[in-house]
């Protein structure tokens, strides 16, 4: 692992693939390894052979969550969202208590508007690590949750981004 490192610190691509390849054969339940080569085949461009050792890595109970991050991650640059928070939350919950992992998913997950699987993520981050959650950010995901729902909002498909801004302006503690 350490001339795989090595390698890669010198620039030598090809050559620190080959040994974190090999350090990977050696002992399937090398974590470094498999990131390593899956980190360098996206580097080089070759996105299918590291979500392909990502894949690979998952059935490995070790490596397991680092794998299904490394490939969410990816999944997520290629634009392949859904399978991305699919990945995601298996990592999630395979290492629940990985805040970084969570702040990652409420993002991604309040970047495709889906309010309520964000504001539930920043629920768990706060009862994890109380210090790193804004209660501002609760409150309007609280606000928008509500009115992703139009059932129970009673509200209009077409105002509910509107009917939102205007409530999170309206409520108390500003």
């Amino acid at each position: 692992m350490r001339r795989a490192l090595a390698a890669e610190t010198a620039g030598d691509i090809h050559r620190a693939l080959a040994l974190f390849h090999e350090a990977w054969q050696l002992d399937r339940e090398q974590e470094a390894a498999m990131l390593g080569e899956g980190r360098l085949r996206e580097t080089i461009g070759d996105w299918t052979d590291a979500e392909q050792i990502y894949t690979h890595g998952i059935a490995y109970p070790a490596l397991a969550p680092h794998a299904l991050k490394a490939r969410a991650d990816l999944r997520h640059r290629e634009g392949r969202f859904n399978e991305s928070l699919v990945d995601l939350e298996q990592a999630i919950q395979l290492r629940p208590s990985e805040v970084a992992w969570r702040e990652q998913l409420a993002h991604w997950s309040t970047e495709r508007g889906n309010w309520i699987a964000a504001l539930s993520q920043w629920r768990r981050i706060a009862d994890l690590a109380p210090h790193r959650v804004r209660p501002e950010v609760l409150r309007a995901l609280m606000l928008l949750a509500d009115d992703a729902d139009p059932v129970q909002a009673e509200i209009k498909l077409g105002n509910w981004v509107r009917q939102s801004i205007t409530r999170i302006a309206q409520s108390p503690g500003r």
